[in-house]
């Protein structure tokens, strides 16, 4: 199926015309689409013909109506005028003149505006002279813009204001109106003044629209006139209030007097409950993220807790406590007791004869031959395998959650010396008794592993050549750390900096005196903007 096939028959190995080819994937090599020949037998038989002429002009502006200059792709749908492709002129500029007759001063000129992209730029124009020059006001990459363009080019442009305001609404509809009174011309923005200027290079000529660059923009409403009605205009407060108070006392059924008063201005009226939902939503928004970060901030305090215990690090709470960062519903007292059961089944194996190094054994095959304990190879970059709930509900963990099941389930079945090994790249278990030690590899299936195996572990994770600090004993903090940083590297393979900020946030409590974490997570809290909290990190580094 190549491109020229569109309107050919696609048949069988028979002849038989099953459809009529469309379209071909741009995608998919050789993947075709075609109508069902059946579909069109209905048409055959009745045809609707239209004439060519007639055909061209769907969805073509009215040139009765409009002008376009400068090219672009202006389109009419619906009620709006839909905008794409860059204009011939300098800046991608293109203009979609009215042919309307310009009223004598004074005279109002309105449209609203939907920007696909706040890059973009587009709005109202007037003063044209039907080519280059006219005044221009529009909202660009977030800001609202005020130019007289006097020319071809961005040389002869003069930017006569320029802000940012609040009454501007990102991708959303904004009503954009000018008010000209002669000598002098005001422009609004939702209804609030942004723009006033006595600027007369141009007078008379034509007004309409434009756009800059790339944009995709869709205008609607477009009104000219001695005054047009501003749909953006505030309801007066005792209406505005009326409305929100029986929208939600009365499921919307709303009273006849407040009926009577907003049939007067119904897209005013219906523009405030959405601003309400609007502001509503947002105000829920916030609530469910200040939830968020204070249930982070509790556990975050749990586990510096720990770290505080004279008798030693809880590990396995610990790793729990990981994983409830990011799941409030972790039942933490279920999984402990979990491990308690696990230990008990683990011990009914031992006898009186076996020491520490046998017992370890029997654990070691009751989770990794008995009950399935495995590396996760599939899918080793998922969360869930750096979550110990899920890994003890999966049974497929990373090297260091599995390492951490089982220097757990060793301590909770009496068993001593099973100690972390922060091997670079992978991390290990080995059991120490007196001057012996024994490498295992819980990742591998609780493969046993010799001085030299693991001295080789070392050397094809790194690249690098052997050092005996590779293999020395972690302690609790370290194994905690490790497992927010593999964490911290997968929230930004995912590019999602409020994730990194509770891992690195987590790190810090951990380790205040790391000026590396002090630093990312200053950057992270300017990128959240929190810039407060930020400037705190920033005054520590410079002390």
């Amino acid at each position: 199926i190549e491109p020229g096939n569109s309107g050919g028959p696609m048949l069988d190995l028979h002849g038989r015309v099953h459809g009529v080819i469309t379209m071909k994937s741009l995608v998919t090599d050789n993947l075709g689409f075609a109508v069902p020949v059946n579909l069109l037998k209905p048409l055959l038989e009745k045809p609707n013909p239209v004439p060519i002429d007639r055909w061209m002009t769907i969805g073509m502006l009215n040139p009765k109506k409009w002008t376009t200059v400068f090219g672009g792709h202006w389109r009419r749908k619906g009620g709006s005028i839909h905008v794409s492709h860059s204009g011939e002129s300098f800046g991608g500029r293109a203009l979609c003149l009215s042919t309307s007759e310009v009223p004598e001063t004074p005279f109002e000129l309105s449209v609203q505006v939907k920007l696909e992209d706040e890059a973009g730029a587009a709005g109202l124009v007037w003063a044209s002279d039907g080519a280059n020059k006219h005044y221009g006001f529009y909202p660009t990459a977030g800001q609202m813009r005020l130019t007289r363009f006097d020319g071809a080019n961005v040389f002869s442009w003069t930017i006569l204001d320029q802000q940012l305001t609040h009454h501007y609404l990102p991708g959303d509809w904004n009503t954009l109106k000018l008010r000209h009174e002669g000598n002098r011309f005001y422009c609004h923005v939702n209804g609030h003044l942004v723009f006033e200027s006595n600027d007369r290079e141009f007078q008379g000529g034509k007004v309409g629209l434009a756009k800059f660059r790339n944009t995709v923009a869709t205008f609607r409403s477009f009104r000219l006139g001695k005054q047009v009605e501003d749909e953006t205009a505030p309801l007066a407060q005792p209406l505005a209030q009326a409305l929100v108070t029986e929208a939600q006392t009365n499921g919307g059924q709303f009273k006849e007097k407040t009926l009577a008063d907003v049939r007067k201005q119904p897209g005013q009226a219906l523009r405030h409950l959405d601003q309400e939902a609007k502001r509503l939503e947002e105000q829920a928004a916030r609530l469910r993220m200040a939830s968020v970060r204070l249930h982070r901030r509790l556990v975050r305090d749990q586990l510096t807790a720990l770290f505080e215990n004279d008798d030693g690090v809880d590990l396995f709470r610990a790793s729990l406590l990981i994983a409830k960062i990011d799941d409030p519903d972790v039942d933490i007292d279920y999984y402990e007791q979990q491990l308690k059961t696990m230990a008990t089944e683990v011990k009914d194996k031992f006898t009186d004869r076996d020491d520490d190094a046998a017992k370890l054994k029997e654990l070691i095959a009751y989770l990794f031959e008995v009950n399935g304990y495995h590396g996760s190879r599939q899918d080793y970059y998922n969360k869930a395998n750096s979550y110990m709930n899920r890994v003890l509900d999966d049974r497929e963990g990373l090297p260091i959650t599995l390492s951490v099941l089982v220097m757990e389930l060793a301590a909770e079945c009496g068993i001593d010396g099973v100690v972390g090994v922060g091997a670079p790249g992978h991390f290990i278990i080995k059991h120490v008794s007196g001057e012996r030690e024994q490498f295992i590899d819980p990742f591998d299936g609780g493969n046993y592993l010799s001085q030299a195996d693991a001295e080789e572990l070392v050397r094809a994770n790194t690249g690098r050549s052997f050092v005996p600090e590779s293999l020395a004993k972690s302690g609790e903090r370290n194994i905690v750390l490790r497992m927010l940083r593999n964490l911290m590297g997968l929230a930004q393979e995912s590019d999602s900096p409020a994730e990194l900020l509770c891992y690195v946030e987590t790190v810090v409590a951990l380790q205040p005196d790391s000026a590396f974490d002090r630093w990312s997570r200053a950057v992270l809290l300017i990128q959240n903007r929190q810039f407060g909290a930020a400037k705190k990190d920033l005054e520590w580094l410079l002390q």
